[in-house]
């Protein structure tokens, strides 16, 4: 793999809850930000967005699952600004919402 783009997904590994910009990131490789995105799509399969995204999302679920905090609490904990969009985004991966999903992982 691309140096650059170990270097961005190490980078993303740290900060992935945070507001990330990939023109941040591409300046910190030393690229243009439309390349960056290019070779980060070619390297790994997937946009920086979508990774940053699987990332909150996934970890969002862990928590759903195995902590107590709110499902407003695992929103701003992942790195989303806004209830309604981890709502949307959280259905769209699973196909429940957040607390829909954690009552059902009760069950189990």
């Amino acid at each position: 793999m691309d140096n650059r783009v170990l270097k961005v997904r190490e980078i993303l590994d740290l900060c992935w809850m945070k507001p990330i910009h990939v023109s941040d990131l591409a300046q910190r490789v030393d690229l243009s930000t439309a390349y960056l995105q290019h070779l980060f799509k070619r390297e790994t399969g997937t946009s920086i967005r979508q990774f940053v995204m699987a990332r909150r999302l996934t970890t969002a679920a862990r928590l759903l699952k195995v902590s107590r905090l709110s499902v407003k609490e695992v929103c701003y904990r992942v790195g989303f600004g806004n209830p309604a969009n981890f709502h949307r985004s959280f259905k769209g991966r699973y196909g429940v919402g957040p607390a829909v999903y954690r009552k059902s992982s009760e069950i189990l």
